[in-house]
């Protein structure tokens, strides 16, 4: 009898030990914030941008002793712009137990990963995506991106009332389709409000041996004032160039997607003076910013992009609401809950449904560099 009742006692012994020893190290364990985007191929400007962001914002956090005590590492995955690739790796960050990821990049990743939010439990808040039919749907998907039917309206103001433009014509990518189509349909929508015409629509998906000459040549068949790109940066320059060749008379707009250092480096003179709305200002003097840029030019050797501002402010949001939360559902209502929270150059507030309203700046290419229209 008293050894059984020895042998109770040492096994409440050790679970109480085992109990204790859990404990710590689930405090100590470290804090995970994942990311997905495409590092490779189409679409890896917006990755690595964003990627390179994110890990700034957890190295600082990092150098301030982590979050309460306990160090964030970074879960990277490459969605390679592929819809299943993105699905599958929501699934992985749940088993690795995150709850928070920074991504996807772009609307089409993003659209692919939201069909399996519900499914797996994380919140995503992606830096350069907002997709339209996601609005006002109560899910766990937050964009920092302003949505796109603003942006187009203001490029179609721009473009008909500032810049006189009347006979439009546009050129838009399939392969960010769930991004281009709406643009281009909310674009040509406000056009017709404001008195103008697009007079041709083309689309393509981007290839190694997209035809730019042929696309061009199409787009001025009925004798456009302008031409509006929505592609990627590199196809956007060469669609500049080839433009540019036929004719010097037609004004170009272009979505902020379509612009980045690649954009001025394989597009060279031809983008020289092309109109586009970005939703930050790289010219910008607030003391948050110009730290954050510093800190960027010192850690990665190039100058950050809107992926990069973007990424970092999303990574900041998650690693802010962290310690408040244990579980995806309650850090989706903490965030809503709270709404405001602020960017390194102005406020970011999200609606009941995770939708952003931030300010547009007007910006153009002059000399080799981006800089704010007028200045």
């Amino acid at each position: 009898m008293r050894t059984l009742f020895f042998t109770h006692k040492l096994l409440y012994a050790l679970i109480a030990i085992l109990l204790l020893l859990c404990a710590a190290c689930s405090e100590s364990e470290p804090v995970k914030l994942g990311f997905i985007g495409n590092t490779t191929g189409e679409g890896q400007d917006l990755g690595i941008g964003g990627r390179d962001g994110v890990i700034l914002a957890i190295e600082e956090v990092n150098e301030t002793g982590g979050i309460a005590g306990r160090p964030v590492f970074m879960v990277p995955r490459n969605s390679q712009n592929q819809p299943e690739t993105a699905q599958a790796i929501l699934e992985y960050m749940v088993e690795k137990r995150v709850q928070g990821v920074v991504g996807p990049m772009t609307n089409r990743m993003s659209m692919a990963a939201v069909q399996k939010l519900q499914e797996f439990g994380v919140v995503l808040i992606s830096p350069t995506a907002n997709i339209e039919e996601l609005q006002t749907r109560d899910d766990r998907f937050f964009s920092i991106y302003p949505a796109v039917k603003d942006i187009a309206f203001k490029l179609a103001t721009l473009a008909v009332e500032t810049r006189k433009y009347k006979r439009i014509s546009v050129i838009y990518d399939l392969s960010n389709r769930e991004y281009t189509e709406p643009f281009q349909d909310h674009f040509s929508e406000a056009i017709a409000r404001l008195g103008g015409q697009v007079v041709q629509r083309i689309s393509y998906t981007t290839r190694d041996d997209t035809e730019y000459q042929l696309l061009t040549r199409q787009a001025i068949e009925n004798n456009p004032d302008a031409l509006l790109i929505l592609a990627g940066p590199r196809d956007t320059a060469m669609l500049c160039r080839q433009l540019r060749i036929r004719t010097e008379r037609i004004g170009i707009l272009v979505s902020e997607w379509s612009t980045s250092d690649q954009t001025i480096y394989h597009g060279g003179s031809a983008v020289e003076g092309i109109d586009f709305f970005q939703s930050y200002d790289k010219s910008d003097r607030s003391v948050d910013y110009h730290l954050f840029r510093q800190r960027f030019l010192a850690r990665f050797h190039y100058e950050p992009s809107v992926a990069s501002m973007h990424a970092y402010e999303a990574a900041q949001i998650l690693l802010l609401m962290f310690p408040q939360v244990k579980n995806a559902d309650q850090l989706q209502r903490k965030i809503i809950e709270r709404s405001e929270f602020e960017g390194l150059q102005t406020k970011i507030v999200f609606d009941e449904f995770g939708d952003p309203q931030r300010p547009l700046v007007l910006k153009t290419i002059k000399n080799g560099m981006t800089i704010t229209a007028g200045h």
